[in-house]
């Protein structure tokens, strides 16, 4: 619907970009423009989808790491260059978001002390299903998308 919308307002905007020598230019920047709404809108979908997947928490952690996919895709495709400090900085955001997420395949099963109602203490092992990974992976999508629209304009 965004998408939508705003290319209809800029259809429809009377200032245009004018290239006597090169039509091709004009459909190649509303092609870019076109891109970048549909990363927008695909991202926005994904920072929803995620959360019926994740904790709030680690939806958010995942979201956060943005930075790092900028840095991998600025690397990429601008040719911007990687310097010691931000890749010791990348490699920060991912310990931090190791920690702060503590995903089961790296930390083992999380155990949960409840209180039944005799009051005695049970463990219980918090088993992470499909659906855990499937948030997660959405939410990287939305983590990789973020940034993606501004470094392809």
């Amino acid at each position: 619907m965004q998408a939508i919308i705003l290319g209809l307002v800029a259809a429809s905007s009377p200032y245009r970009v004018h290239n006597n020598d090169n039509n091709s230019i004009h459909w190649r920047i509303k092609m870019w423009i076109f891109f970048q709404a549909i990363l927008g809108a695909l991202k926005l979908y994904l920072t929803f989808a995620c959360l019926q997947f994740l904790p709030l928490g680690d939806a958010i952690t995942i979201m956060f790491i943005e930075p790092l996919f900028t840095v991998i895709l600025s690397f990429m495709f601008l040719n911007v260059s990687v310097g010691f400090i931000k890749i010791l900085l990348c490699f920060g955001l991912l310990a931090g978001m190791a920690m702060s997420v503590q995903p089961p395949f790296l930390f083992g099963p999380t155990i949960i002390m409840v209180a039944n109602v005799t009051d005695q203490i049970v463990e219980e092992n918090q088993a992470f299903s499909d659906d855990y990974y499937t948030g997660v992976m959405m939410a990287l999508g939305c983590a990789t998308l973020g940034k993606n629209h501004i470094i392809c304009s």
